[in-house]
């Protein structure tokens, strides 16, 4: 794990150089994270007061994030870090620290946080980074139905047979029944059987290059048609793994542009159940999960 600590120059042709050479030293498959006064914004709603950055300075920060394969860690609390001291209309804030992070650092810590401290002596906030390794559930999983079950022939099959079995009730009675079923078998199915698309993909993968490395030793009929097979079936879960891909993320483009698996899941998995802090109207943060549970559980009473 790399953890970079930045402090940019003021001018940004300066800076340039530091976004290049951060880029570079990015491209090692590392989890990697940045933090600290970057010295500059990425648009003009991280400030107040001031003179106007440069678009272009503005531009150079944002590309540098893109190309570098980067994600704005979640922050809370004020994010306006900077604030010059002075006084009147020449007072003026900016987001100039902030914290960055690759989707290998996610893989590690899908739920990182940055908190914004108080200014004291400096005039930029501390900033602290809460590591979390795991993901805190307010009740039981929601049950998400995956398009990509339905190209396998067991599906069929299993809704077939839940279907089939008797059922009291009627109408819409017997209709909950059976989902209900339906549902219970189909976590068991996918736990069991359909099992995790990544892990098919890598055995079928390694499948493949073993039998063209025996091939290209020696030739062999039996070895030929097992490789074109394991393709085959290659294919037919690549295609599973882009349907889940798509379903999970929402993004209409993913249907016929190229998948960055990578990337995506990396913004799911830091979104996904990812209720940090809740501030309450009278201003007040709650950061437990307990606190939060409660507060939440009180505000829905209210509408019965």
């Amino acid at each position: 794990m790399i953890v970079s600590v930045v402090y940019a120059k003021c001018m940004y042709l300066d800076r340039r150089s530091l976004w290049s050479d951060l880029v570079s030293f990015g491209s090692l498959a590392l989890p990697w994270l940045l933090l600290g006064d970057f010295n500059i914004i990425r648009h003009d709603g991280e400030r107040r007061g001031g003179n106007p950055r440069l678009p272009c300075a503005m531009e150079d920060f944002s590309n540098f994030i893109d190309a570098g394969g980067l994600l704005e860690v979640p922050f809370t609390r004020n994010k306006l870090s900077w604030c010059n001291g002075q006084g009147g209309l020449a007072r003026s804030w900016a987001r100039l620290d902030r914290a960055l992070c690759n989707s290998r650092y996610l893989d590690l810590f899908p739920l990182v946080s940055l908190t914004y401290l108080a200014r004291r002596s400096s005039d930029h906030s501390p900033l602290l980074v809460g590591l979390k390794d795991r993901l805190m559930r307010y009740g039981p999983s929601v049950f998400k139905f995956q398009q990509m079950w339905t190209s396998h022939d067991d599906f069929w099959r299993i809704v077939s047979l839940v279907w089939q079995e008797g059922s009291y009730g009627s109408g819409l009675s017997s209709l909950a029944i059976k989902l209900k079923r339906l549902k219970i078998a189909l976590r068991c199915w996918n736990k069991d059987v359909f099992g995790w698309t990544g892990a098919h993909i890598k055995r079928l993968e390694e499948r493949v290059e073993e039998g063209e490395t025996q091939l290209q030793e020696h030739y062999s009929v039996d070895v030929e048609t097992d490789v074109l097979a394991t393709k085959l079936e290659l294919s037919s879960w690549l295609k599973r793994e882009e349907t889940r891909i798509a379903q999970k993320v929402k993004k209409t483009w993913i249907e016929h542009g190229e998948v960055n698996s990578t990337f995506f899941a990396a913004l799911q998995v830091r979104n996904h159940f990812n209720i940090q802090n809740m501030k309450l109207n009278d201003g007040r943060f709650l950061s437990s999960p307990e606190a939060i549970h409660e507060e939440a559980v009180h505000y829905f009473e209210e509408f019965l």
